[in-house]
């Protein structure tokens, strides 16, 4: 089975495995005969609601809305996050072993490889990451403690469809990612905006990672802080708050964005990619990494003030 084949047809096992009473879109048949279209498929419902393509949500002038948007985000994760994999017949959907313990390994080996790619006129290698080195060495001596769940993969706003009228997700799009993994990863993907500073413009889309770091809190576009949208994820899954080394979730989600970031300096550099918005994105690789570095600065000083 190709590649492509065997995304669609775990895609189509997750959506037809969750709940009916979950928010995302039914699917109806799946067809792996690729003399029919031309590529393997399956049919799905068609959800009519909003998505809202820029995390600030500028096109929502009322502030409770704002929130009340990422609290339904934040429940319906919950939600997911609750489903025992077993009880749904995917036990078998993915590894059950440690999810950052293999995603430090497998990210910094393919990291690894992206940094040694040269490019075809220049010669000059792509580079790592700054700091990478130091930066898995944190992670595995921090990593959040094993837990394994469904997840998502790419939990974040441009992912949900919501009502159109009410701040209310109504499905949850876009499963090809998605696994048997720790929680933390698509809390984190989700979170990210809060934790990265304001100057952040990457790539074609440069809203869907603005940052509200730095920002006053009466200044945030969305008037909620991390910690709050934290505890709400923890009163609703039964988690004590605050979570275990979320600080390392948090920048590793960072590291992985820049690491998908590399990736794309890499097909530049073999010239496998050539457009001004890969160049865009595929450039900022290091500063995004350094985005990493800045989390893990910043819990530090935090534990500092309050063990002073």
């Amino acid at each position: 089975m190709s590649s492509t084949a065997h995304a669609i047809e775990r895609e189509f096992k997750i959506l037809s495995s969750l709940p009916p009473d979950f928010p995302s879109p039914k699917v109806y048949a799946l067809c792996l005969d690729t003399s029919i279209i031309g590529t393997s498929f399956y049919l799905m419902e068609f959800i009519k609601g909003r998505i809202f393509q820029e995390v600030d949500l500028p096109q929502i002038k009322n502030q409770d809305e704002r929130v009340a948007i990422y609290k339904s985000a934040i429940s319906v994760l919950a939600r997911l996050h609750s489903f025992k994999p077993a009880e749904l017949g995917l036990d078998s959907y993915g590894s059950q072993s440690d999810f950052y313990e293999r995603q430090i390994k497998s990210l910094g080996k393919i990291s690894g490889i992206q940094a040694a790619t040269q490019d075809e006129k220049s010669g000059e290698a792509v580079g790592d990451i700054i700091k990478k080195d130091d930066l898995l060495d944190w992670y595995k001596a921090r990593k959040p403690p094993h837990q394994i769940t469904i997840v998502h993969g790419d939990y974040k706003l441009d992912n949900l469809v919501f009502h159109q009228t009410e701040p209310r997700v109504i499905s949850v799009l876009d499963w090809e990612l998605s696994t048997l993994g720790h929680p933390y990863s698509d809390l984190a993907n989700l979170l990210q905006p809060w934790y990265a500073p304001s100057s952040l413009s990457v790539g074609y889309q440069p809203s869907l990672l603005l940052g509200f770091r730095d920002l006053p809190f009466d200044q945030m576009p969305i008037q909620i802080t991390a910690d709050d949208l934290l505890k709400k994820y923890c009163e609703l899954s039964g988690k004590d708050y605050p979570l275990v080394n979320w600080e390392c979730a948090v920048s590793f989600a960072f590291f992985r964005l820049a690491v998908i970031a590399q990736g794309i300096a890499a097909r530049i550099a073999k010239g496998q990619a050539s457009s001004a918005r890969a160049s865009e994105y595929g450039s900022k690789f290091q500063i995004i990494g350094k985005y990493a570095i800045d989390t893990i600065e910043i819990y530090e000083q935090k534990k500092s003030k309050v063990m002073s």
